[in-house]
């Protein structure tokens, strides 16, 4: 047994510590040892989960940033591709363009002007159908 005062190893039948005379009270050998160990233990699984934790809080920032750049970089290929088909007076492809621009990101703005753009020079060069006027009021709706 030892002492919980000073930690002294004493005998097993002891009443009072035999270096500093405190009263030993029937502490095993294995009771202590237990007790520390468990906290030892209990810090260990604690570090752990606060490991794992901090990990995984990682990849999901790490996976939404990636995910963000790269529709944002899809977007602006399309807008730029609509832009080009624009150009070249080739308004069914730039049609195209846009709406799958609009289908990534339909809260950007960048892509609002140039799809009011495509749809005054659509607008002039046809006669439009229900779903141009129905598109073209929504956009000036828009803005």
């Amino acid at each position: 047994m030892y002492c919980r005062k000073c930690g002294a190893e004493n005998d097993a039948g002891s009443r009072f510590c035999c270096k500093c005379g405190a009263p030993v009270q029937g502490i095993s050998e294995g009771a202590e040892g237990a007790d520390g160990g468990s906290h030892r233990r209990n810090r260990k699984i604690l570090c752990i989960v606060l490991a794992s934790c901090v990990l995984v809080a990682s990849v999901a920032i790490a996976a939404v940033a990636i995910s963000k750049k790269s529709s944002e970089k899809r977007f602006g290929d399309n807008v730029a591709r609509a832009g080009k088909y624009m150009e070249e007076l080739d308004y069914d492809k730039a049609e195209d363009s846009y709406l799958k621009a609009i289908s990534i990101d339909e809260k950007q703005e960048s892509h609002t002007c140039s799809w009011h753009a495509y749809m005054r020079r659509r607008m002039s060069r046809k006669k439009p159908g229900r779903f141009w006027k129905k598109a073209l009021k929504t956009l000036e709706a828009a803005r």
